[in-house]
């Protein structure tokens, strides 16, 4: 794989803590960043992110110095977007799975429509992490080129393999990076499936952020302290 820079990166470690219940949530967040996490994703299966804003507001009260995110599912972009302006939250970020990025395509007219509702937004600060060459979405025959479209629209591109827990090809994260470093100096790529403590050191030197659940936690909802931890020291130390 093509190397960006000889000296060890730390990407951000963001756990994606699915939903269950507020207490539930709120507590595996602690978990988290007690582990040494940069912060976290709140998301939900259950059709209710908009009770995620508001639960949002209570986490952050309690970790006011960390970063914390969410991931809307059951919204389109642009509509998940007008939720945040409406009701102003806490929340330094959002991911999408799919903002219509993707190397084939010559309009990108939905990823304009999500800029347009970037722009609205009274948080000029807020972190955009954008799906491309992403899980259960059309196949990317250029990951680099969908990264790069996805930076220079202002985006974090945020890749994955092909399914959830699925590790994707490190050749494939390797072209990713380079297409979006400056001079030789890593760029923004995140990654949101198959990391675990026993690989993270072959991606972590390619990656600014990483979004992982299945290879740190016991169940759908649970972090395993242990993994979590072993996580992040292989990360820092690849």
């Amino acid at each position: 794989p093509l190397m960006i820079s000889s000296t060890p990166t730390s990407p951000r470690i963001y756990p994606v803590i699915h939903h269950l219940n507020d207490e539930t949530t709120i507590h595996q967040y602690s978990v988290a960043v007690e582990c040494g996490a940069d912060g976290a994703f709140l998301i939900s299966h259950q059709g209710n992110s908009l009770d995620l804003l508001m639960l949002g507001k209570v986490i952050k009260a309690q970790h006011p110095a960390k970063w914390l995110g969410i991931n809307m599912l059951e919204f389109s972009p642009v509509d998940a977007l007008n939720h945040l302006a409406t009701n102003p939250s806490t929340f330094d970020g959002i991911w999408f799975d799919n903002v219509g990025i993707h190397s084939d395509q010559r309009s990108l007219e939905t990823t304009k429509q999500v800029v347009r509702a970037v722009m609205q937004l009274s948080d000029p600060d807020l972190q955009v992490f954008a799906g491309c060459a992403f899980k259960y979405t059309k196949p990317e025959p250029n990951p680099a080129i969908a990264a790069l479209t996805s930076k220079l629209f202002g985006f974090i591109p945020t890749t994955s393999g092909d399914a959830t827990g699925h590790a994707p090809d490190v050749n494939k994260i390797a072209s990713m990076s380079y297409a979006v470093s400056v001079d030789g100096e890593l760029g923004n790529l995140a990654i949101a499936s198959g990391m675990t403590p026993e690989n993270i050191n072959q991606y972590a030197p390619y990656l600014s952020h990483i979004l992982v659940s299945t290879g740190i936690c016991d169940d759908f909802y649970h972090i395993n302290p242990t993994k979590l931890m072993a996580l992040i020291s292989n990360s820092r130390g690849a």
